[in-house]
């Protein structure tokens, strides 16, 4: 997570209670700073208070450690926003939203001195999530809800913290390696369009990657599909959506992988990226590989049997 001298932003959903299981200090979201190294940290230290610190290359003296005070909701989830937009010859801003609504911003200068953040941000330690300091004190470990953490480059700007939080945007929809395409896709049996996502690591040579297919039918069997070209055929063999892939099209048919969505909804299948399905056999994603997925599913409409696709994500993979 090399963010170099370049604007960065994060979005995360968070539950916290504020002291309702006896830890008042709150959502503990990330952490790869060790020490004085270079590094950020996010964690809720009371119901009122977000506390972020982000120390540069320019050693010990250069450290970034704010209190942004806000009226959190107790009992429910709520989404959060951070930015840092860093300005050229360094400072910029640190933005904070609750729920898609600005709630403060602060200059990104060094907390003590009032110099601007100047130095490169390029931790070189692992990303902790749900938890600071190591996980190691009476603080540090996680007890409250944490959800569909992202990191961002650039500055996320105040429509993207908005439909974040509304749910009209994800974090898929900001690039990377990862793209959304072939979306909405047609509505489901439901009166929503199922959605595609991708989980996990986009490294190919880690092999952790996780396919999710959301808003679906209750109940419904189906599994994905993958190919290295895009298409968009509609209603293919008389199913009620669009197929948003082509040219050889590979069907996650083996053992284990057909699905069913269960009450919620959803079904997942964790990937053997050495075990990619081709028409014409098993291969191994590398990286520099282009693939792009969607799941394929049963659905019922007027109490016809039919079915319906998922939107669709590429992934490059690195």
């Amino acid at each position: 997570m090399d963010f170099g001298q370049d604007s960065f932003s994060f979005s995360y959903w968070a539950w916290d209670d504020f002291a309702g299981d006896g830890d008042a200090r709150g959502v503990r979201v990330f952490d790869n700073l060790l020490n004085t190294e270079e590094g950020i940290q996010l964690g809720t230290n009371l119901a009122n208070d977000w506390n972020f610190r982000v120390d540069d290359d320019q050693g010990a003296v250069h450290i970034y450690n704010v209190t942004f005070q806000y009226q959190a909701p107790r009992d429910q989830w709520y989404h959060v926003v951070g930015v840092v937009e860093r300005a050229s010859g360094g400072g910029g801003t640190t933005t904070l939203y609750v729920d898609g609504a600005m709630v403060m911003a602060i200059p990104f200068v060094d907390t003590q001195t009032g110099s601007n953040m100047a130095g490169n941000v390029a931790p070189t330690q692992d990303l902790l999530i749900g938890a600071i300091n190591g996980g190691s004190n009476a603080g540090g470990a996680q007890s409250q809800g944490l959800d569909d953490l992202a990191f961002y480059r650039g500055a996320l700007s105040a429509a993207d913290a908005s439909g974040l939080a509304s749910g009209t945007l994800r974090p898929l929809d900001f690039g990377g390696p990862v793209q959304r395409y072939c979306s909405p896709a047609v509505a489901n049996s439901t009166g929503a369009p199922g959605t595609m996502d991708a989980l996990g690591s986009f490294q190919a040579a880690t092999n952790a990657l996780t396919l999710e297919a959301s808003s679906l039918p209750a109940n419904a069997f189906g599994f994905f599909l993958t190919s290295q070209s895009q298409g968009q055929i509609a209603q293919p063999g008389g199913s009620q959506g669009v197929l948003c892939l082509g040219g050889g099209i590979g069907r996650y048919v083996g053992p284990g992988q057909i699905k069913n969505s269960g009450a919620g909804g959803v079904f997942q299948l964790a990937l053997d990226l050495t075990q990619t399905p081709t028409p014409t056999g098993l291969v191994t994603v590398v990286a520099g590989d282009t693939w792009n997925f969607t799941a394929w599913h049963r659905d019922a409409v007027g109490g016809s049997v039919t079915s319906n696709f998922t939107d669709a994500v590429s992934i490059t993979f690195q």
